[in-house]
């Protein structure tokens, strides 16, 4: 659900801005649960398109923990992990940035498509997140403030983004990251 609420305040920061050079997509994928079957019915359906004019994708979900570390796992070249570093430090937050395949995300399929993509976690103990899927995951454990910071902090790498015709990194993943998530696109989401 803090993926819903973060969409919701980013169309609403985006909305204002009246010069955009790029389209800004906001989807809010079902069945993530489900092994992200509906991100991979998305992109299935829009392959081409988002093949041969996405730029990026980042996929907000189980980072509004009250306390904890965040790590954000990033496919795509180094300057797309260089951006992502720069602008979290911009906003005085730091993350432990890996390019680790991880399918379990609705970033995922997008980097199957072959564009760059992330997905930012909090994790609050060394399996993740102690209260994951438990009757007492509630609101009580989601902390506004940090999730407003992280809010804020992408807001504004989507705003320095579609407000410049050249991205300042390539969108696509290198070989050797590419060929880790097709093993995986194959294997656990059958190919396209």
């Amino acid at each position: 659900a803090i993926g819903v609420a973060v969409l919701l305040e980013l169309a609403r920061i985006i909305s204002q801005r009246t010069e955009r050079k790029h389209t800004v997509r906001l989807i809010s994928c079902g069945a993530e649960e489900q092994l992200s079957e509906g991100s991979a019915a998305y992109v299935r359906e829009h392959r081409n398109e988002v093949s041969s004019n996405g730029i990026c994708v980042f996929n907000f979900d189980a980072f509004g923990s009250h306390l904890g570390w965040y790590q954000l796992m990033a496919n795509g070249t180094n300057d797309f992990t260089s951006f992502l570093s720069s602008q979290l430090a911009e906003a005085d937050l730091y993350a432990k940035i890996t390019n680790e395949v991880f399918p379990y995300g609705d970033h995922f399929p997008f980097t199957a498509a072959g564009i760059s993509g992330c997905m930012l976690l909090r994790h609050n103990c060394n399996s993740g997140r102690f209260f994951h899927h438990r009757h007492d995951d509630d609101m009580t454990k989601i902390s506004f403030a940090d999730t407003a910071r992280i809010t804020d902090a992408f807001a504004g790498m989507v705003c320095n983004l579609i407000s410049q015709r050249a991205i300042p990194f390539k969108s696509k993943i290198p070989e050797d990251q590419m060929r880790k998530i097709e093993a995986v696109w194959n294997d656990l989401f059958g190919g396209w």
